[in-house]
């Protein structure tokens, strides 16, 4: 038995609907064509619960049997509104497979301009529209999501990702790149001037919550306010889903630093290391540092300690080593000479915390006046 429809409308506040195809009832399957033009969604407001608008057409047809047909559509949006959220246009293509078991296949690849989203700075960074494409597969029993390939490309920013996602469990195992060549239309965001290039690749898998992150990143040409940096180079590595905790490691390089004060800078060199290493429990949001560093050219800085995220606490012990103190004669206005080091601790609430320490020296020279040796806590 099948049946044929060559073409049947309902009309109604919203819009019209059309349908046009056959059903074949016999053997389960279905060709139909269909259309909807919704030119006034203000009236679907009560059954949204917030305030809709705007209108949507959309074309395409639905294929197969009944019990795992395939979608395809496309979808031509405008003004479309959202509570406080719009979008002038949104227009695109997107088709769906459904299949008894496994993954269906979708492939997506929409454009949205003029995007509100209640932030003006947010808005004028997202001025010339955001585009997504997108295929996979979606276990709809499951509630699994195969990312084979997404890419989502705005005017200062592009992200591409592939992997899995897990809804139910709240994990996921992806790859992922970011390319954000001119940082500069986020000024306004962040209420500074920024600018520079920024790319990162790396993978993250395990809980929502709390990844394993490995990453590199790159970038040049960064600067915020009247702070920048020549270049960037990040190394982050988590080895492995230790029962409890997160091993991490963290390398990297600041190059041409600048914080617009030339003794400080003179001072601190044209190359400044960091290496920051150390588990983090996700469970008891407790990060402890076992092995940190920062080395500038006259100086370096050895950290461990923790740091209590739940509480706000933290109980940090630091060596400070200054071999050569004339490179901070420009910032002192004096004759600079000698080494010195500090042995501290930081400990108590993050807010307002309580510290101490020891200095040490040897041979230093302020002025006209000398020490051959100091030591003083």
């Amino acid at each position: 038995k099948r049946l044929t429809l060559g073409e049947a409308t309902v009309d109604s506040a919203i819009g019209r609907v059309g349908v046009n195809g056959t059903v074949d009832l016999g053997a389960k399957t279905l060709d139909i064509g269909f259309s909807v033009d919704a030119g006034d969604l203000n009236a679907l407001s009560g059954l949204a619960g917030a305030e809709l608008g705007g209108a949507l057409a959309m074309g395409g047809r639905v294929t197969g049997p009944f019990s795992a047909p395939s979608v395809a559509t496309t979808l031509d949006g405008r003004g479309l509104r959202y509570a406080q959220y719009s979008v002038a246009s949104l227009n695109g293509r997107a088709s769906f497979a459904a299949v008894p078991e496994g993954y269906g296949p979708f492939d997506v690849d929409l454009t949205a301009a003029g995007i509100g989203t209640g932030d003006p700075a947010l808005d004028a960074a997202l001025a010339d529209g955001v585009s997504v494409a997108a295929k996979g597969g979606f276990d709809l029993a499951n509630q699994r999501l195969r990312l084979d390939s997404m890419t989502a490309q705005a005017r200062f920013a592009s992200v591409s990702a592939s992997g899995l996602v897990d809804l139910k469990t709240r994990a996921l195992d992806v790859n992922f790149a970011l390319d954000a060549s001119d940082l500069s239309p986020l000024s306004a965001v962040v209420g500074k001037p920024l600018g520079g290039a920024l790319r990162a690749t790396g993978s993250a898998r395990g809980a929502f919550t709390a990844p394993v992150v490995n990453m590199t990143a790159q970038g040049g040409g960064l600067y915020y306010d009247s702070y920048s940096l020549g270049g960037l180079s990040l190394d982050l590595k988590m080895p492995g889903d230790a029962p409890g905790y997160l091993p991490f490691a963290l390398n990297g390089t600041l190059s041409q630093p600048r914080l617009n004060n030339p003794q400080i800078e003179a001072m601190i060199g044209e190359t400044v290391t960091l290496r920051a290493a150390g588990v983090f429990d996700p469970t008891r949001r407790l990060l402890r540092l076992t092995d940190s560093r920062v080395a500038t050219t006259g100086a370096r800085v050895n950290a461990f300690g923790d740091v209590d995220l739940t509480n706000s606490l933290l109980d940090i012990r630091y060596f400070l080593d200054a071999n050569d103190l004339s490179i901070a004669q420009g910032l002192a206005g004096k004759t600079l000479a000698g080494a010195a080091r500090v042995e501290g601790r930081v400990a108590g609430a993050l807010a307002d915390p309580s510290t101490s320490g020891r200095l040490s020296g040897q041979n230093l020279v302020y002025d006209t006046y000398r020490v051959t040796t100091l030591d003083a806590t």
